[in-house]
């Protein structure tokens, strides 16, 4: 009997199965994209928070261009997790990012990172481009609201 081949500590790559009945983006029922967000929440429930964060940026890589809300959403998440990992630098670039694509789409969820956002900025004030961060957000937040 053969062995899908493995990547990492025994774990499928996700081409692997895909392979397996020539369905190039579908692994066992998800898309990559799909599968590597999932693979992102195991990994940080695990303690693995920057392969979590890793696994969230090759699910957008992965995610089709028109899957706005999704790559939105994922976006929010990486930048809420770094928020937690106290790279706060890196959360900034995330979340101007997060901002670029939340002005255009209409999306509950995007609006629960916005607040979160929001409510995260302010005690981090002190480091440099989080005020400037944190305007861009309070004006993109009223523009919502009206």
């Amino acid at each position: 009997m053969s062995r899908a081949p493995t990547g990492r500590a025994g774990s499928v790559r996700p081409g692997a199965l895909s392979c397996a009945d020539n369905r190039r983006d579908v692994v066992v029922g998800y898309d990559e994209a799909a599968y590597f967000f999932h693979e992102a929440h195991l990994r940080w429930h695990l303690g693995d928070k920057a392969g979590s964060v890793t696994s969230l940026r090759r699910s957008n890589t992965a995610r089709s261009p028109l899957e706005r809300q999704g790559r939105l959403h994922c976006l929010g998440v990486i930048a809420e997790r770094q928020l937690r990992m106290r790279h706060i630098e890196a959360a900034c670039q995330t979340w101007h990012a997060f901002l670029d694509e939340h002005v255009t789409i209409s999306s509950a969820r995007g609006d629960e990172h916005l607040q979160t956002m929001l409510q995260a900025l302010p005690t981090n004030r002190h480091v440099a481009g989080v005020q400037e961060l944190e305007q861009r957000a309070q004006h993109l937040a009223t523009q919502k609201t009206a």
